[in-house]
């Protein structure tokens, strides 16, 4: 029978004294020397740590000593070049005659396995070193919601380089400021366990917040690559994760306190609690960029900013220039020629409007707080692929937010493109891009999302519904796209047109920054600064709103149009109009129908079924699908209702405009009635309300009645 592996340990005179032997199913006993044999059982000798004289030795060259939770993670890191020990039988077993023979070492860093035990016996070794080692540092791996050890970590694809700039970001373990309040696990004691739970909470949260609401329930920070910081949900694992490092829990045993670990119960309690009585405070963004508040001020400190609800955490290494409270002509200049000029001047932008919505996407992140209400989607189109479309989008969003954006598909819309934003909307993204849409636009899901405030859904797989503030920019890319009129008066346009014929090879070759997204991470600072300085020479000016309005957007047109107007960027929203007649084909099919209508029965009360015939023979292109007669008149009447009430300019024979809209006249032998009747001229109002001519047709619409 092959031997079973084992762990030597050894007195401070090099002696072997007992082994540790793995059995099967990760299963431990000790062995001793006995009559020159080795036999189960402790003997005489007193337990020592593992690898003593490597530590004693380590300890007189006032080198580190890691401290780890098995002898297996001891190997590991020996093999790496450190020293390293730790005690026989795992967790919870340091004992305190150990610190001897640490005394007077330079550091200690403690490195626990990722699990409850593993994290109270980190603690546990600190507070019985803390009297003989001058500096202990207890690290926590990365992901460390795997419940791995170094050497798991390590097998992973984890680097020493990654383990060594944890140990020097990490702050050394202070016994006054890192000391855990302490809580008696005790059946029937629920309410009072709670209670002293969320004052833990919301001591800890006072001084370094880290758990928050958001969208109506718990969520906690998570740092991920790069030191970009996101969120998830609390569930049971994920708050026992966080209460075990906050928290010493204990239980009694045999007359004697033991750590232990909060139990199911506690954990259920603690996450019923209803929202109002949790004491959280409520996240609204995440930002890696300096953004202003609701009152004009520059965010510039890392952390949670309780009067905006921001929590900003920069990239390493980012450092913004002073932004000019009141910048000069020169500063002004100077921040639209890096905007203009080397930021964006490559790309084939085709009108003023074009360039002046594209510095509005760029700037929305900064001026989101202070924009009441909704904002628009930025539609980046062009003709052909290869044009620039998406890296347009990745530039902006490499400035505006340091990262690149949350790519969404859009699909076919419908409820699954309600999943997907619900399910992007929880990661609290600060830029949602829907990249190479193919298919024509036309979502009541996306409709709303592009303007509600909050938007509300039920959580996939829970039977729970979630609120969430809709405070992220909207884009899309999209070659030649049509857009349903409900998307349409809900997005701005931006169109870029190389005019060659293979733009993503002809073209690279002239960019003045042919690597840009490179270019923009190494002047990330300076464009940063560029944007503030725009903005900041509004919020001196005293805020000036803008001249163009845009329905349902009006606070996002007054301060953004106001921003561009006083930097002198000209074009804010002048192709609304033109934009708007070539959003939809399939709208100007119906409105052909219409003034047909006009030219056959003027303003004479018709059927449904003189109208569908007229439709049939009519040849206007009116698509009701391919099953039966029945279905195809049902359909027709579906469509007359769409646009009942709806206001139409119609030109007639002698150039004049008559703007009329479908009434509805009751029925005639249970037949439905209709008639167009005249209406008031079309007045001035906001751009949706104008009356416009649909080309290639004798058309003119205005898309509501117009406002008082």
């Amino acid at each position: 029978m092959k031997p079973y592996p084992f762990y030597p340990y050894h007195n401070e005179q090099g002696k072997e004294i007992y082994r540790i032997v793995r059995l099967p199913e990760k299963n431990f006993r000790i062995q001793h020397s006995e009559n020159g044999e080795w036999v189960y059982g402790r003997g005489g000798e007193g337990l020592v740590p593992y690898r003593l004289l490597e530590v004693l030795e380590a300890v007189r060259l006032q080198k580190d000593i890691y401290v780890v939770e098995g002898e297996k993670d001891v190997n590991t890191m020996r093999r790496n070049g450190f020293v390293a020990t730790c005690n026989p039988f795992g967790a919870g077993k340091w004992k305190k005659e150990f610190a001897q023979y640490l005394k007077g070492a330079k550091r200690v860093i403690i490195l626990p396995d990722c699990d409850p035990p593993g994290i109270n016996h980190a603690f546990d070794v600190a507070e019985k070193l803390k009297d003989v080692v001058p500096e202990i540092k207890i690290i926590e791996l990365p992901e460390s919601d795997l419940k791995w050890d170094i050497t798991d970590w390590l097998e992973a694809g984890h680097s020493i380089s990654e383990l060594k700039n944890l140990i020097v970001e990490a702050a050394p373990w202070n016994p006054a400021k890192n000391e855990r309040p302490s809580i008696v696990v005790e059946e029937g004691h629920l309410p009072r366990i709670a209670t002293e739970v969320w004052q833990a909470i919301q001591n800890a949260n006072d001084e370094a917040p880290s758990l928050f609401l958001y969208g109506g329930m718990p969520i906690r920070l998570k740092k991920n690559g790069n030191d970009r910081i996101s969120i998830e949900p609390l569930n049971e694992a994920k708050l026992k994760y966080y209460l075990v490092r906050l928290i010493a829990w204990k239980k009694m045993r045999n007359g004697v306190f033991c750590l232990t670990e909060p139990t199911s119960n506690v954990l259920r309690d603690i996450l019923a609690t209803p929202v109002e009585f949790m004491k959280l405070p409520v996240l609204e963004r995440i930002v890696q960029t300096p953004v202003y508040t609701q009152n004009g001020m520059l965010i510039s400190k890392e952390g949670y900013d309780v009067e905006s609800k921001i929590y900003f955490k920069p990239r390493k290494g980012f450092v913004l220039p002073e932004v000019p409270s009141t910048p000069s002509r020169s500063d002004i200049q100077k921040a639209k020629d890096y905007i203009l000029e080397e930021l964006l001047v490559d790309f084939p932008f085709t009108e003023p409007a074009d360039w002046a919505h594209c510095v509005a996407l760029l700037l929305l992140p900064f001026v989101r707080m202070l924009i009441q209400g909704p904002t628009p989607l930025h539609l980046i189109q062009k003709p052909t692929r290869g044009t620039g479309g998406t890296l347009l989008a990745q530039t902006i969003a490499l400035v505006g937010i340091g990262e690149r954006y949350h790519n969404i598909h859009y699909g076919n819309g419908g409820d699954e493109l309600r999943k997907v934003i619900t399910a992007t909307l929880r990661e609290l993204p600060e830029f949602v891009v829907m990249d190479n849409v193919s298919s024509r636009i036309s979502s009541p899901e996306l409709a709303s999302a592009l303007t509600d405030d909050v938007w509300k859904d039920r959580i996939l797989g829970l039977s729970e519904n979630i609120q969430m503030k809709v405070l992220c920019a909207w884009a899309a890319t999209a070659n030649n796209p049509t857009l349903s009129m409900e998307v349409a008066r809900r997005t701005v346009n931006i169109r870029i047109d190389a005019k060659i014929s293979k733009p993503w090879t002809d073209g690279v070759r002239h960019f003045k920054h042919p690597y840009l997204t490179e270019w923009v991470s190494e002047n990330r600072a300076a464009l940063v600064w560029s944007c503030c300085v725009l903005v900041q020479n509004w919020i001196a000016k005293g805020m000036p709103e803008g001249k163009r309005s845009l329905g349902m957007f009006e606070s996002w047109a007054k301060t953004l149009g106001g921003i561009l107007e006083t930097a002198g960027i000209n074009g804010f929203l002048d192709n609304a109009h033109k934009f708007y007649d070539e959003a939809d084909e399939e709208e100007q099919i119906i409105y052909e129908f219409i003034q047909k209508w006009h030219d056959c029965y003027h303003d004479r009360e018709v059927t449904t079924d003189e109208l569908y015939r007229n439709a049939l023979f009519a040849d206007v292109g009116l698509d009701l699908g391919g099953g039966t007669e029945r279905s195809k008149r049902i359909k027709f009447s579906k469509e007359i209702l769409k646009i009942k009430d709806q206001i139409i300019g119609l030109i007639q024979s002698d150039g004049s405009t008559l703007s009329v809209f479908i009434k509805a006249m009751g029925k005639r032998k249970n037949a439905r009635l209709w008639k167009l009747v005249a209406n008031e001229p079309a007045k001035e109002g906001p751009l949706e309300t104008k009356v416009r001519v649909v080309k290639k047709i004798n058309v003119l619409k205005a898309y509501k009645k117009p406002m008082p």
